[in-house]
């Protein structure tokens, strides 16, 4: 896929005793389970995503949102594996995108419905968060729309800094990257991300294929 061991990642955390996370940077052949995904938002998911009320992605979207170069763009898929080994259960996306100024990026998270209140968008974002520092991203914007209130409780959790955003509809969040990954130097996740993107052949093999992730 990439030179990039970021390009090559795949991480497991465990989310509680019943429930193990994965998490793989997108491929190309996801954009059917993107659109997929995407319909099983709830209109206001999708309005808080993308603060407009879209029906469907489009095929320019999702040929976007899946041919990334995860450098530029990057983005992570988190999923379920089917205990009956079937088709894996795609539960949500992270993604960066920088900025003109290539060490500022612009990021986004969103969890299925279904699956929101177990902590997932948090660790996507932790993740994404810790693939752009080692990138040589070193300032992150989240923009987030004001009535986002489980957004909003994340980013003081995340000790992201806030301003006032374009409009009165959303709040403009920016988190140092240094200070997060110093101050997460010894969480379960983030020694698992720096094992990972040091030798990604010393992972467990992740399975593609993950169905529904959102985008």
């Amino acid at each position: 896929m990439t030179s990039d061991p970021a390009g090559e990642l795949h991480v497991s955390i465990a989310l509680d005793e019943d429930a193990t996370l994965h998490l793989r940077p997108i491929h190309p052949d996801d954009a059917a389970s993107l659109a997929e995904g995407f319909e099983h938002l709830s209109p206001e998911s999708r309005y808080m995503r993308f603060f407009s009320p879209l029906e469907r992605l489009s095929a320019t979207q999702l040929d976007y949102f899946t041919h990334i170069d995860y450098d530029r763009h990057f983005a992570l898929v988190a999923y379920f594996e089917d205990p009956d080994g079937g088709d894996d259960i795609g539960v949500g996306v992270a993604r960066y995108i920088r900025l003109d100024d290539p060490s500022k990026a612009e990021a986004a998270v969103v969890v299925l419905d279904e699956f929101h209140r177990r902590g997932i968008g948090r660790v996507l974002l932790e993740a994404l968060l810790t693939v752009a520092h080692r990138s040589g991203v070193a300032t992150m914007l989240l923009v987030v729309h004001a009535d986002n209130t489980a957004m909003t409780a994340m980013m003081a959790a995340l000790g992201a800094t806030p301003s006032p955003g374009d409009d009165a509809t959303t709040v403009d969040f920016t988190i140092d990257l240094g200070e997060f990954v110093a101050a997460r130097a010894d969480s379960a996740l983030r020694q698992e991300m720096d094992r990972a993107l040091a030798d990604p052949s010393a992972q467990a093999d992740g399975r593609d294929g993950a169905t529904r992730p959102s985008a």
